[in-house]
């Protein structure tokens, strides 16, 4: 199945290492206001979340190799989270 959102050509700006402390962030880009609240409010009810797969290409052609896997959860005022679920992202957002 292919991902509704991709880019082949993400540009480092920097090296990392496992060791380091990566943040990501995600600007829904949608300029039409009703549908940018839609969007959050089924986010939201249906407590979904975005998860963004980080691959490195290893040969000729579309072969890669993934090196990073994580979700990206709706932002909230600090008095609104509920606590958000830890699946996928132990052993530094890698599978086990």
């Amino acid at each position: 199945m292919r991902p509704e959102f991709s880019n082949s050509k993400v540009r480092m700006l920097g090296n990392m290492t496992m060791d380091d402390h990566i943040t990501a962030a995600c600007w829904l880009n949608i300029s039409d206001p009703e549908l940018h609240q839609k969007l959050i409010d089924y986010i939201k009810r249906e407590k979904k979340n975005m998860n963004v797969h980080l691959s490195r290409r290893t040969g000729q052609g579309y072969e890669e190799t993934k090196v990073a896997t994580f979700n990206l959860f709706l932002n909230e005022p600090r008095e609104e989270q509920s606590s958000q679920p830890t699946e996928g992202i132990s052993n530094g957002g890698f599978p086990e």
